[in-house]
């Protein structure tokens, strides 16, 4: 059995909760809420007339759609963006640019690289955050420029390291640094899958096999108290604010 779950409220919701679940297949679908098992710090989905949200004993419930709303609001002048700044690409059309993001989380960064025009796949391998990713490109949340790929970001890149071309690959190991009893509610969501799961995927190995791909670029987000990723080779240039910085490294493979 999973140890994800996903309820559903309503029969009406039910081909759409079912469409959810196929997505990974590895999230199992019930129909009353008091079948979700292991209630006490397990995060769970639910679907019901206000569309899907996260639930979980840690924190009040948490609903897709503001998740997004949030960012799409609060960020207007992506010219502005460390991110976009770091990854831009010159001498080439907005909609030909393809990114790839191999650490996606719940999309928070993918979603500006989208919104601000290029073509973003993400590849994520929890189950429940891919879902997530994949009922907001549904629902429109996110630009529809955006995929997500349910799968461990280090096969990936071993499975298409010869047929696979993209103008950058984006790095955002900064889980690993970020546990706070004062995160917000979707950083908790993080923290608490990655301890659930107790992913293993060595960041420098990843960043490794990223840089042998076909690539303009790679950029790594760090904390401004981190040192680069590697000592060897050097970024590029890198582009740093208060708190966080970008490392990019031009020069791959």
């Amino acid at each position: 059995m999973s140890k994800y779950q996903i309820v559903c409220t309503s029969n009406f919701l039910l081909e759409e909760t079912q469409q959810l679940a196929n997505f990974t297949q590895e999230i199992q679908l019930v129909t009353d809420i008091n079948q979700v098992e292991n209630l006490n710090n397990m995060p769970y989905l639910l679907i019901d007339e206000r569309g899907l949200s996260i639930r979980c004993n840690l924190f009040t419930p948490i609903y897709i759609q503001d998740i997004y709303a949030r960012i799409i609001t609060l960020r207007q002048n992506l010219e502005q963006e460390l991110l976009i700044q770091a990854l831009k690409i010159k001498n080439k059309p907005r909609d030909e640019v393809i990114i790839l993001d191999l650490t996606a989380g719940l999309a928070k960064d993918a979603i500006l690289i989208a919104k601000y025009g290029y073509n973003i796949t993400m590849v994520e391998q929890n189950p429940m955050l891919a879902t997530i990713i994949y009922y907001a490109i549904q629902k429109n949340y996110m630009p529809n420029n955006a995929k997500i790929i349910f799968m461990n970001s280090l096969d990936y890149l071993r499975e298409n390291d010869k047929n696979l071309t993209v103008d950058a690959i984006y790095l955002d190991p900064m889980f690993k640094h970020k546990k706070s009893a004062k995160a917000k509610k979707d950083m908790q969501l993080i923290q608490l899958i990655h301890e659930i799961e107790n992913y293993n995927t060595d960041e420098i190995l990843l960043f490794e096999q990223a840089m042998k791909t076909q690539t303009n670029r790679v950029v790594v987000k760090r904390d401004n108290k981190q040192q680069a990723i590697v000592s060897k080779p050097t970024p590029s240039f890198n582009k740093q604010g208060k708190t966080v910085r970008y490392d990019v490294y031009t020069h791959c493979l």
